[in-house]
């Protein structure tokens, strides 16, 4: 029996500065910012995932990331979300709220990328193998290798998250913003070594009257950067990183999905491989 709790929220977004990256730092659970809410989530985007961590063995589960089903037992998510091989990790799927709505399904293993770097946060892909499959949901659909120059096109996006936004007021329902490509806003805020900009995607929508950016902040980790691909929605990007403060003065970044199809590939067989060791 799972409980949830938002005590034992931790950070999942990477704190930055506007020049230089700091370390990962503790806090609740934040989601998108300056975004709205979606009342409907269980009907309209059931795949979108709220992944959740007992980090300490006392049977309560709080919320750390967000993350994309892409199979029937497959979750998409950040490396960061997932770097406890060992970890006690929960999801919740086809949900309209986060603690009051939907059941937290079990999981069998957990795959971090092995050229994850928690410095320059490179690499932030992370798989997680649900215990048993969900036949309800329809997946979410991946942008391929062969759509990367799709992908590279687009200049709009959607964000999906879960948790409390600017004011760190806890979001009732998952909460959605559409932000735009902001490489040149990035490439100002962040340094060649944390930028690169065929691996990962910078978003945000910048809002000039407050002078912030709408996009991620903790809590949204791992959860999907969405683009309309030929009329269809597709996971183009995996939230990464952004700014320490959730009013923003710098762009959110993003994993790109299409340049790594290979990578998830690969950890999907590895995942499946070590959950058949234990089981």
């Amino acid at each position: 029996m799972y409980t949830m709790t938002n005590k034992k929220a931790k950070l999942a977004l990477v704190a930055i500065s506007l020049s230089t990256i700091s370390a990962l730092f503790a806090g609740s659970a934040q989601a998108v910012t300056y975004g709205e809410e979606v009342t409907n989530a269980k009907i309209t985007h059931p795949w979108v995932a709220s992944i959740w961590e007992d980090d300490d063995g006392d049977g309560l589960y709080g919320q750390i990331c967000s993350g994309s089903l892409i199979s029937a037992d497959l979750v998409l998510t950040a490396a960061h979300c997932v770097l406890d091989a060992d970890g006690d990790y929960a999801v919740q799927l086809r949900a309209d709220t986060l603690f009051l709505d939907g059941e937290l399904l079990s999981v069998s293993a957990v795959w971090s990328s092995p050229r994850y770097d928690d410095r320059s946060f490179q690499n932030d892909i992370g798989l997680i193998l649900l215990s048993e499959p969900v036949l309800d949901v329809v997946p979410a659909k991946l942008a391929t290798k062969r759509q990367s120059k799709a992908v590279n096109s687009l200049t709009r996006f959607t964000l999906y998250g879960w948790g409390v936004d600017q004011n760190e007021t806890s979001a009732e329902f998952l909460r959605t913003a559409r932000i735009q490509r902001q490489t040149k806003a990035a490439v100002r805020a962040f340094s060649a070594r944390q930028f690169n900009q065929k691996t990962t995607i910078a978003a945000g929508r910048f809002l000039s009257a407050e002078r912030v950016y709408s996009g991620a902040c903790n809590g949204d980790s791992g959860g999907p950067l969405v683009g309309l691909i030929r009329g269809v929605e597709t996971v183009v990007g995996i939230t990464s990183y952004g700014a320490e403060s959730c009013r923003a003065k710098v762009p959110s970044v993003f994993t790109n999905v299409s340049y790594y199809e290979r990578d998830i590939k690969k950890g999907e067989q590895v995942l499946r491989a070590r959950a058949a060791l234990t089981n």
